[in-house]
């Protein structure tokens, strides 16, 4: 199975805000996940230490993930709050 390096494809991961200050943010620990956001697309570069998670394919890191594992998604690919 493949490993994740973001939040970005996480059932958790939701958007919530305005749509012109969309946060997305994780259902489970209800914080700010890890993100840039250009007006356009969302990166998402990590996945928090503090992941609650239990998973082998997670690489939970403090640090942004190599940006060949980052995700990218636009406005209508994040499911939003």
């Amino acid at each position: 199975m493949n490993k994740q390096y973001t939040c970005g494809s996480c059932p958790n991961m939701r958007v919530g805000g305005t749509p012109r200050m969309p946060i997305p943010h994780c259902v489970s620990t209800d914080q700010i996940v890890p993100h840039e956001y250009d007006g356009i697309n969302f990166r998402f570069w990590r996945i928090p230490t503090t992941c609650p998670l239990d998973n082998d394919n997670l690489v939970k890191s403090e640090e942004m993930a190599a940006e060949k594992h980052h995700v990218i998604k636009t406005k209508s690919e994040v499911q939003w709050a």
